[in-house]
């Protein structure tokens, strides 16, 4: 038969096996004994913080108002629901879903289909989750794979970041391989390896390595490319810059444009000033201001 097990507040079990659910109030530390692990066959509940000096295995978790401390690997394979309080886990998270209103830290591996976070997610491993929704910064150090990531505030990524949309308020900084089919950014994007998407949309300031958008680029401020960049079109408010041998359809912007290497386009409308330092190839070519080619220019339309 089942029964639960309770913790006082303020003090310390040493556990094993709890068939039932665990209770935890306030200030509570719970140990395992020689396995290193508490594995509870219902549900947790922590009541304020609560300290898990071990690894928990559990069906469920939900915390009311504390920080919840597992230094070991947290593995629910139902749902994590904590309000008004925060998780850290030493080792590796798995569960189904996870809600937490506050912040989510994770030194090492993330498995999830959907993660909600209020505050800030962290995670020092490698992170797998269909639904990532972060209200304020999302960090990882390792690769994140995951169909739709939203942050309202910044997101930062040390490996390759893999999936179908990023949503990002504020700035998105990927220091691997960018692989997103949309990436809607209101501030700034930078990617410091290969960028691979049908589109990128962004605000302010973006600033890629190279890569291939297959569709459309849309800035509202700048844009860089400093390396190889196959393109569908290119819509820039301010300036563009791009090097290497840039290959794509129609570019619009509204002040300058500077390619350090060749050119193949469609079409070009620059209200300033355009500078190839290579060879340019097109249909056509309107500038309001100067246009400079250093090389050859071929053009099977008019120049304006």
């Amino acid at each position: 038969m089942m029964s639960a097990v309770k913790v006082s507040p303020g003090s310390v079990a040493t556990l094993d096996k709890v068939e039932g659910d665990l209770y935890v109030g306030d200030g509570a530390i719970v140990k395992a004994k020689d396995s290193g692990r508490v594995a509870v066959s219902g549900m947790v509940q922590c009541r304020g913080d609560c300290t898990f000096e071990c690894s928990l295995s559990a069906n469920s978790m939900r915390g009311k108002e504390g920080n919840i401390g597992v230094e070991g690997n947290l593995s629910v394979e139902g749902s994590i629901r904590i309000d008004y309080g925060s998780l850290s886990v030493r080792g590796d998270l798995s569960a189904k879903n996870v809600e937490v209103d506050r912040s989510v830290s994770v030194d090492k591996d993330l498995s999830t289909e959907s993660i909600r976070v209020g505050g800030k997610l962290e995670i020092g491993g490698n992170t797998k989750a269909k639904e990532i929704d972060v209200g304020g910064a999302f960090e990882a150090h390792g690769n994140v794979e995951s169909e739709n990531i939203e942050a309202g505030g910044s997101a930062k990524v040390e490996g390759t970041t893999t999936g179908l949309k990023v949503d990002v308020g504020g700035t998105f900084q990927g220091k691997g391989k960018v692989k997103v089919n949309r990436i809607d950014v209101g501030g700034t994007f930078t990617a410091e390896s290969e960028v691979l998407a049908e589109e990128l949309h962004v605000g302010g300031t973006a600033r890629v390595i190279g890569g291939e958008v297959r569709n459309k680029i849309n800035v509202g401020g700048s844009f860089e490319s400093g390396h190889p960049l196959v393109f569908g079109s290119i819509d820039v408010g301010g300036r563009v810059n791009l090097a290497g041998t840039c290959e794509g359809g129609k570019i619009t912007v509204g002040g300058t444009l500077e390619m350090e290497g060749d050119l193949k386009f469609t079409n070009v409308d620059v209200g300033g000033v355009v500078k190839i330092t290579g060879n340019a190839e097109g249909a056509t070519i309107d500038v309001g201001g100067k246009l400079t080619v250093g090389k050859r220019l071929v053009l099977t339309g008019k120049l304006s």
